[in-house]
């Protein structure tokens, strides 16, 4: 019997050859995605049925400094039953910037992906908002039990969104494959287990068990994608002024516009990413 190189977790099933997930990564960097879900995963691929491709997957080693009206967006997919067989919940996280030919999306590390209990989902949330401490925006399917869950966070004084998912599967992670393609959305460098799982899930969707994080990580997008559409021009900007700095001295000045250059010009390194 033939066995897959990692477990539905991401765990080695090869310690002796593979140890880490850092001597999987290295393996995987030599062969395309199709390859690797075909010789190492065990999985039937077909090139044309792949949606979002490995070389569209962008990595960051250090988040962009804060700028503008940057904000937090959280997106959970809930799944309340804990059996064996059930989904995951998943709760995947980004910062955002800019938006239309600026946007730039930064996942965040550790989504989670986990059988939770209602009231155990409900506390995760709150402790994934609160972690992140800056203007954050949750995200949450308004179907049945979950609206619920909204209400609650609502009570928490979380801002937390309903969100009426339409279309399958497939056609909503078309709908944000091309941010992908275009390079608007990174994912962290550093090793992280249910990052790998996520981006597994998407370069294999349809072939993967689960694809609860895709479910989290394309209701993000889209609705990112929904609320740029409502944002004005001064969204983002690299332009240095000298607003707020009546009553300071000119050596003052000279130091707050110094640091401000210094801010924007890191803006627009970012920008070309």
């Amino acid at each position: 019997k033939e066995y897959p190189i990692i477990d539905e977790q991401g765990n080695p099933l090869w310690p002796g050859k593979y140890p880490t997930q850092e001597s999987i990564q290295e393996e995987r960097s030599r062969f395309s995605n199709v390859a690797w879900s075909r010789e190492f995963l065990l999985k039937i691929v077909a090139d044309e049925d792949q949606i979002i491709k490995r070389e569209w997957i962008k990595r960051y080693g250090e988040l962009p400094p804060v700028a503008g009206n940057s904000y937090h967006a959280v997106s959970v997919d809930l799944a309340i039953s804990q059996s064996e067989n059930a989904d995951y919940t998943a709760i995947v996280s980004a910062r955002v910037y800019g938006y239309g030919k600026n946007l730039r999306i930064f996942i965040l590390p550790h989504p989670v992906n986990e059988r939770l209990s209602a009231l155990v989902t409900i506390d995760r949330i709150i402790a994934v908002v609160r972690s992140l401490g800056y203007p954050t925006k949750v995200f949450v399917e308004d179907v049945a039990y979950q609206r619920s869950v909204i209400e609650h966070l609502k009570r928490e004084n979380i801002k937390a969104i309903g969100v009426k998912v339409q279309g399958d599967k497939s056609s909503r992670l078309w709908g944000i494959s091309q941010l992908l393609e275009d390079g608007k959305v990174f994912f962290p460098e550093k090793t992280d287990k249910n990052i790998e799982i996520l981006i597994n899930q998407l370069i294999g969707f349809d072939t993967e068990k689960h694809d609860d994080l895709v479910d989290a990580f394309t209701m993000l997008l889209s609705q990112i994608l929904e609320r740029g559409k409502h944002l004005r021009p001064v969204w983002l900007s690299t332009e240095v002024d000298d607003r707020g700095l009546e009553g300071l001295s000119s050596r003052e000045k000279m130091v707050e516009m110094e640091k401000r250059q210094e801010a924007a010009d890191r803006l627009k390194r970012f920008l070309r990413m």
